[in-house]
């Protein structure tokens, strides 16, 4: 038996991922990508952050994580310094996870991979597409433009997975897995049965809910893609049938300065659900089971 023979499958060398959010930074890719990063380091895996300088650099320190939140622009003028900062963190594998709200419409990220391997970098890129299925088209043609010169592709969901294989069935070859999908943030199984009902009292409290009522809960910045409409119309349905459950929307919420948080919050008051439906806001992590569980 040969030395390659007994090698452990996670000793791989270094992973670096590439996201353009990350926490405390608003966007549900960020937070997948710092679960991903804990689950992969409990498993062995050397991997560091390659974020924006938004992004928290010290937010996984106290798991000896690096978070390199040093990326200002993901437009062409700033794929010069994307490219360095890389090259000079030498990873074995670069994991990039697209897109992000941080890239904008930036072409950086999607040039990526074919400058690398024009410049003979002997590392794997692994691509993350995150909702494909729903993007834009001009999304879409940077999407495939970043995946031709992947080693590899990964998606989040079979859903996503197979709207990828019908538009672009030449991908086929490169993909890897569809990754099961799951929550973001700390899981609720951590706690007893007696601590959850504590909890869950306590939160309902607080937010003036009564004990009996039946509670909705939607995670993640109110966008178009997310059809929070046809939840608004279903209130509606079931207060006519003499139910009336409580929506509750965790997520940037700033009807002010957005115009779709706007008509969201008209639509409410529109359909008569507006006393059925609770904007929390943003909230930070660690809050967060409290409020799964009330």
């Amino acid at each position: 038996m040969t030395d390659n023979d007994t090698k452990s499958p996670i000793e791989i060398g270094k992973v670096v991922m590439l996201t353009g959010s990350f926490p405390p930074m608003p966007c549900g890719v960020g937070d997948s990508v710092r679960e991903l990063v804990l689950e992969m380091t409990k498993s062995g895996l050397q991997v560091e952050v390659l974020t924006d300088e938004k992004a928290d650099s010290g937010s996984l320190s106290e798991k000896s994580i690096p978070v390199h939140a040093v990326i200002s622009d993901w437009g062409l003028r700033g794929i010069k310094k994307l490219v360095k900062t890389i090259e000079n963190l030498s990873p074995d594998i670069l994991h990039i996870h697209y897109p992000t709200k941080a890239y904008g419409k930036g072409l950086a990220v999607p040039l990526l991979p074919m400058l690398l391997r024009a410049r003979r970098r002997k590392f794997k890129i692994v691509v993350t597409l995150h909702e494909f299925r729903i993007s834009h088209p001009f999304r879409r043609m940077a999407s495939f433009v970043l995946i031709d010169s992947a080693h590899a592709v990964t998606m989040p969901c079979p859903l996503e997975l197979r709207s990828l294989i019908r538009r672009h069935i030449s991908i086929y070859e490169k993909i890897n897995a569809a990754i099961p999908g799951g929550p973001v943030g700390p899981s609720p199984d951590f706690f007893t049965l007696e601590q959850r009902d504590e909890i869950r009292q306590r939160k309902r409290a607080e937010l003036g809910i009564d004990d009996d009522r039946i509670v909705l809960l939607h995670y993640g910045t109110p966008t178009i893609s997310k059809g929070l409409e046809v939840l608004f119309k279903t209130l509606k349905i079931l207060k006519n049938e003499g139910e009336t459950p409580l929506l509750v929307i965790v997520g940037s919420f700033e009807p002010k300065t957005n115009e779709f948080h706007k008509l969201l919050q008209s639509q409410t008051g529109g359909l008569g659900v507006s006393d059925q439906v609770r904007w929390v806001g943003r909230v930070p992590e660690k809050e967060l089971p409290d409020l799964f569980l009330s």
